[in-house]
């Protein structure tokens, strides 16, 4: 199939790899064919179909991105005919991004109750760093008053890199934060390498039920992790 040569040469992650061909077999209904017989005409009538279907404007665009990549793979190294070549985005609704104040995050701080949190919480406000970065830290990663970001703890409770290498970088460290986060880092060792956890990560439901239970206690507006 020229899917799974595609997937191949993009070198996908499994779960990636995974999840794309699962949504290619649900919404492109040309998996079995010949890649070279499916024409200009084919593959419009199923974008109108994909406008009309009730799915999200970003899961319409992911179903298309990769389709798109199948056949322009096709087209650049078999020569093959790109009859997805002119197919444009769906329009996707600007979402704005809500955030705290640093009084409304103050608020919050005091109502979670356990101490672990608060920091994981505290360093995640004051750093931007994403949920998944701050769960993989490991004391190994903190220099003087710096931090070194470059993996992720993932929903498959594992370590893996970070997407793309603009992602990785070192970042410096108030001293504020610094000084609080001192004895996590100070009771890590081998075998408790994870600064906010221990053996393993703090748990991504428990995250989550500490941050709801603090943002309601707190009577912020609600916002995501």
């Amino acid at each position: 199939k020229l899917s799974e040569k595609y997937f191949e040469y993009s070198n996908s992650r499994p779960h990636t790899r995974e999840h794309q061909t699962a949504m290619l077999e649900n919404h492109f209904p040309f998996m079995d064919h010949r890649a070279d017989r499916i024409s200009k005409t084919i593959v419009m009538e199923w974008y109108l179909d994909l406008t009309a279907k009730d799915l999200q404007p970003s899961t319409k665009n992911l179903i298309l991105k990769v389709v798109k990549a199948i056949f322009k793979y096709g087209h650049d190294f078999y020569d093959m005919p790109n009859p997805a070549v002119g197919l444009k985005r769906f329009k996707e609704p600007k979402k704005e991004m809500v955030t705290w104040d640093p009084d409304e995050f103050r608020r919050v701080s005091e109502c979670v109750e356990l101490e672990t949190y608060r920091l994981f919480f505290m360093f995640l406000y004051w750093t931007g760093c994403r949920k998944g970065e701050a769960q993989g830290l490991q004391y190994t990663d903190f220099s003087d008053d710096t931090v070194y970001i470059h993996q992720q703890w993932t929903q498959r409770h594992k370590l893996e890199p970070l997407k793309n290498d603009p992602s990785i970088r070192r970042l410096k460290l108030a001293d504020t934060l610094r000084d609080e986060i001192r004895p996590l880092l100070e009771r890590c060792d081998p075998d408790r390498p994870f600064v906010f956890g221990g053996v393993k990560p703090l748990s991504a439901s428990t995250i989550k039920w500490q941050f709801d239970h603090a943002t309601q206690a707190a009577g912020v507006k609600v916002i995501t992790v």
